[in-house]
């Protein structure tokens, strides 16, 4: 697959070649390939006929539901970039995500039409489709209940838009990373390839919000003839069911929802796992602890990948077969997969072991740059390289460790220090289930370094033993010079704790969003 045009072709193919067997599970709804194909079909023929001829984008704010297989599916056979609306947003990110898109139509789920009844206020222009009961703008089943069933013959430029992937914005404003039809095509290819093998793709339980990382899975399953299937709401109990009755083989998560398993499973659900080959796990470090307690519950099942909205995953990857209990291996992100050029802070130089530095990453799935905006592109994009702005260090055996970001640094007395690194020693302290590390202003060494930790809740921890433990460990300018033991962290849309708002909470003092216990 190199264009669009061979991306549809695919799809064509996979829907004739797999027509009765099922491609779509959600709740009591099972879709087969052949209803998808017509259902998508008629979709893609009811966007074009609501934009016309125009090029346009379409954003979709729909749940865990069949319609998100079949609107990605119809937005490909359309020639149409897709633009996932993150139902956790508030509705001004909302609006902000629709403005900066220039989304002509959003296709919204009846549970949002409060919203899409202010947005029909506010732009007119914007056209709407419904799912479901009663809302503003056209129904989506009785649009498709007119349209035509024919494959759409259209042959979009490859060039063009098809999938606009937005930022989580703890920097500032979310930004719009766009995938063009060679860079989607590549991109499910280096899943195929790389990380989506045959014994993986029989069925996928789509356990996170197909908005975001798990929903770059459903074209790659779906192209495979593998089945989609979806849980409107992630609940461990669900899961294992979902596997079970499925016989599932695949799931994507983040480690919060890892170690979620692992807290409530028990030897049934062990038992309901034995058909899960892969549970692929990215977006933040696994601790430790957890990911060893995963692997001694339910076996070699799990793979590591890295990337972003820019650099689609897995750019590394730590495949299921690697997940020793080795610590070093565990504390690493991956190998590069095959495709992926990188470098280490300089994008001429060819990487070496024991390289470090910003990690540049390249290939032909790796996005063309932010939507609408020029500037944020060329602080990214450098001789053909993606700044990822994560610090990395190259071992002798072709694992890359990410070890903090170029943004994150703590400069103490003239000494770099990485929060990631300082992070890793401290959830290794039994115990200790989160940690953010950050530097605040220090008269003598310029910044000094201070760590907040959560803790078990059945865990008495004093955080003199922890700080003993770090000593061990690391060398004198990366210790803590503070540990604070704290109830939470605040998170990003993804899951993500936003580290700048944890060090502004500090300084702040806010003891009711931050409450602590002694500190030393």
């Amino acid at each position: 697959m190199s264009t669009r045009t061979s991306l549809i072709a695919s799809l064509a193919a996979v829907e004739r070649e797999s027509a009765t067997r099922t491609a779509v599970v959600d709740g009591s709804r099972r879709l087969t390939f052949a209803a998808v194909a017509d259902r998508s079909n008629r979709a893609a023929h009811v966007l074009r006929g609501m934009l016309g001829a125009e090029v346009a984008n379409v954003a979709l704010l729909v749940g865990n539901a069949a319609e998100a297989v079949e609107l990605d599916v119809a937005c490909v056979k359309a020639g149409l970039g897709r633009v996932n609306l993150n139902p956790r947003l508030a509705e001004d990110e909302r609006r902000y995500v629709l403005g900066d898109a220039r989304a002509r139509m959003l296709v919204y789920d009846t549970e949002y039409a409060d919203f899409a009844a202010a947005l029909h206020q506010a732009e007119p222009g914007v056209g709407l489709l419904r799912i479901g009961g009663a809302g503003p703008g056209r129904s989506y089943e009785d649009e498709l209940s007119r349209a035509s069933s024919a494959y759409p013959t259209l042959r979009p430029d490859p060039d063009a838009p098809s999938l606009i992937m937005y930022t989580s914005g703890t920097t500032g404003r979310p930004k719009g990373a766009v995938w063009t039809v060679a860079t989607r095509t590549a991109a499910v290819r280096n899943m195929l390839l790389n990380e989506l093998d045959r014994a993986a793709v029989v069925g996928m339980v789509h356990a996170g919000s197909v908005s975001h990382g798990s929903g770059s899975k459903i074209l790659p399953i779906y192209l495979r003839g593998g089945s989609n299937i979806l849980l409107r709401k992630f609940e461990p109990a669900a899961f294992f069911r979902a596997v079970q009755q499925e016989r599932a083989t695949a799931s994507f998560m983040v480690p919060t929802m890892v170690q979620m398993l692992v807290d409530e499973a028990d030897s049934l659900a062990e038992a309901a796992m034995g058909s899960m080959v892969q549970i692929t796990y990215g977006g933040a470090k696994m601790p430790l602890p957890t990911i060893r307690a995963a692997l001694d519950r339910f076996g070699k099942k799990f793979t590591q990948v890295y990337g972003s909205c820019e650099a689609p995953h897995p750019v590394l990857i730590l495949p299921r077969h690697e997940h020793t209990l080795d610590d070093h291996v565990l504390s690493v992100a991956g190998r590069r997969s095959l495709g992926t050029t990188m470098r280490f802070g300089d994008p001429a130089a060819e990487p070496e072991p024991g390289a470090t530095g910003e990690l540049l990453v390249g290939g032909p799935h790796i996005f063309g740059g932010y939507h609408a905006n020029p500037d944020a592109t060329a602080e990214v994009l450098v001789d053909g390289f993606f700044r990822t702005g994560d610090v990395a260090t190259l071992h002798a055996d072709g694992y890359v460790e990410i070890v903090g970001r170029t943004k994150d640094m703590i400069i103490s007395g003239g000494f770099n220090v990485y929060p990631a690194e300082v992070e890793r020693v401290l959830l290794e302290y039994p115990g200790v289930t989160g940690a953010c590390v950050y530097g605040i202003p220090d008269d003598q060494w310029g910044e000094r370094v201070v760590a907040a930790i959560t803790v078990a809740a059945d865990q008495m921890i004093h955080v003199a033993s922890v700080a003993s433990a770090c000593r061990a460990k690391l060398a004198g300018y990366k210790l803590p010079r503070m540990i604070r033991i704290v109830n939470g962290f605040p998170v990003g849309n993804t899951g993500k704790v936003l580290r700048a708002e944890v060090r502004r909470l500090h300084l702040a003092l806010d003891a009711g969003a931050l409450t602590t216990q002694p500190q030393y």
